[in-house]
């Protein structure tokens, strides 16, 4: 399995992370509440990361 994200270190600047983490996995609907998380868990997935 290959990592989508990259692995951050406390080195680095907590808001640039957060940005690039914000970029990489927030969804861009944002109108209906269901539809935005379908969508959010939707783009978790494609990093390989579980909702549950």
């Amino acid at each position: 399995m290959e990592r989508s994200l990259p692995i951050y270190s406390t080195n680095k600047s907590s808001v640039a992370v957060a940005n690039e983490v914000v970029n990489a996995l927030y969804p861009k609907y944002r109108k209906d509440p269901k539809k935005f998380l379908e969508s959010l868990i939707s783009k978790l997935a494609e990093a390989n990361i579980l909702v549950f």
